[in-house]
Order: C-alpha cells, then structure tokens, then sequence
C-alpha cells in the first residue's frame, strides 16, 4: 500500500529543485477544498502468528481537517502498535491501550492535485503494567516527504504518517522493531 501510495505521491511531490511554494490565498483555497471531516480506513501491515509473516489488514478511523493548519485523526487505535514491539508485557498491554487523537500540523503546497505535508504530533498517553504507570511516547516522521495527503477528487482524501518510535518513559531506546506506516483512504462525511 506505502509503495503505491508513494509512486502517486511522486507526481505532486514538493521540492525537487524549483519553487513549489503557494501564495496565503493558494493555500486557504487549498484548504477550503479539503476542509471537513472523513470516515475511511487505514491500511498497515500486522503479524499474522497463523502465517508467521506480515500481511495487510485494516481497521476503520476517521479525521478532521477543520483548520488550515491542522489535522485531527480520531480515535486512532493504540492497540495496533502491539504487533510492532519486542517486550511481551509491553505488547500484551498495548493490545488494551486507550484510542487516542493524533493532532497533525498541515502545510499545503499543491493546488491540482491538493497536497499537504503532515507533521503529526508525539501521541502520549499512560499505560499500566509491570505493577506500574509508564508513560508511551509514539513520535512520527514529520517534515518528510513520506508523511503527506493529497486529494485529486473533492471530497476524497488518501494521507499516510510512519511512526518512528515508540519509547517507554523517555527512555531514549525505541521499542519498535522497525518504522510502522499507515496508509489512509476515506471520504467526507
């Protein structure tokens, strides 16, 4: 799903050597095009213990874009981080870990097709077990080319965020096994 993402992604991509930059205007028309709130899924890649290998899944989830700077993504579902980690108590309490709001701040900087980079925000948020509270930091690629939406039709939006790192407490280890990415697709509701 990332590698298709990414190749449609290609076309629109920022940079790349010449000015690509929208004046305020373009931007707030940029915004106006995608402003609402979506229903739709998000796709990612979870360990199958039956086929001992990774295989596509997805789960419902919904998002807001009700600001020009920003992106909320709803609810989004803690409990899919538990295929992505080592430490089995940590695994087995992330499987009941509370949803949480990840806030994105936006930049847009294409017109037709709409683009957007997103920088998400470090989802926190507290987990008890082994016989304690542990705070869970989950940080995010953010001024990437890898974490961005785009619209090519008005009222559908397809975005995709990686989470780098998921640490325990601050520590400065990450408890990832390698960078997780979601894929996202859904229309305004």
């Amino acid at each position: 799903c990332l590698r298709v993402l990414g190749l449609t992604f290609t076309a629109c991509e920022p940079g790349g050597g010449n000015d690509n930059s929208l004046t305020r205007e373009q931007q707030q028309q940029a915004y106006q095009q995608v402003r609402g709130s979506y229903a739709g899924k998000t796709y990612y890649q979870r360990w199958s213990a039956t086929d001992k290998k990774y295989v596509s899944d997805s789960s419902d989830v919904k998002w807001e874009i009700l600001t020009d700077s920003t992106l909320t993504i709803k609810n989004f579902p803690m409990s899919l981080f538990a295929d992505y980690v080592n430490d089995n108590a940590l695994k087995e309490a992330l499987k009941s870990a509370p949803n949480q709001d990840i806030t994105c701040f936006t930049g847009y900087y294409n017109l037709s097709p709409v683009g957007f980079l997103l920088n998400p925000k470090t989802a926190v948020f507290e987990l008890n077990y082994n016989k304690g509270s542990h705070k869970i930091s989950i940080a995010f690629a953010g001024n990437s080319n890898y974490s961005f939406g785009f619209s090519k039709v008005k009222s559908v939006v397809a975005m995709q965020i990686i989470a780098l790192s998921l640490q325990v407490d601050v520590m400065s280890a990450s408890y990832l096994k390698n960078n997780v990415g979601f894929v996202f697709r859904g229309k305004i509701r």
